[in-house]
């Protein structure tokens, strides 16, 4: 497994993962990467679409900090009904279907400008796959060669 990330944050909407996935990854690796379960960018994300517009000049100073430290971010990706499921049987919710597309869209916009700034992204679908095809299918991702900025 290559060592060019040295943070690595998993990111996505809640019941998608990321406690498990982060654990898992961390054992899987034996600890050589600092790992969060949530990353600047949900913070950032869910302030958007739910609270108020957060300071994009904020976001620019915590990304190129992250982006200077070695930092990935992997974006635990699910299906809407995955989503909506899963918060159903744990929160007994479901989210809007515009209130998820609205989401998406705000993930989508914050990890291209964390991308720009040269922060690695790693999209990992997470349907119908276990815990350990999502970790490997992470670190697969984790040591393809980076593309010229």
């Amino acid at each position: 497994m290559s060592s060019k990330y040295d943070i690595i944050m998993f990111t996505g909407l809640d019941r998608a993962g990321k406690s498990t996935t982060r654990k898992a990854f961390a054992e899987y690796t034996n600890q050589k990467f600092i790992t969060w379960d949530r990353s600047f960018v949900d913070n950032f994300v869910f302030d958007e679409v739910f609270r108020e517009k957060p300071d994009i000049g904020e976001f620019l100073r915590i990304a190129t900090k992250f982006a200077e430290l070695r930092t990935t971010i992997v974006f635990l990706g699910l299906s809407y009904d995955e989503i909506n499921k899963r918060t159903l049987a744990t929160e007994n919710f479901e989210y809007d279907m515009v209130e998820l597309k609205r989401v998406k869209e705000v993930y989508e916009k914050y990890l291209d400008i964390a991308d720009e700034l040269g922060i690695g992204i790693v999209v990992v679908d997470c349907n119908e796959k276990t815990t350990e095809q999502i970790i490997k299918e992470t670190c697969e991702e984790l040591d393809r060669p980076t593309r010229d900025k």
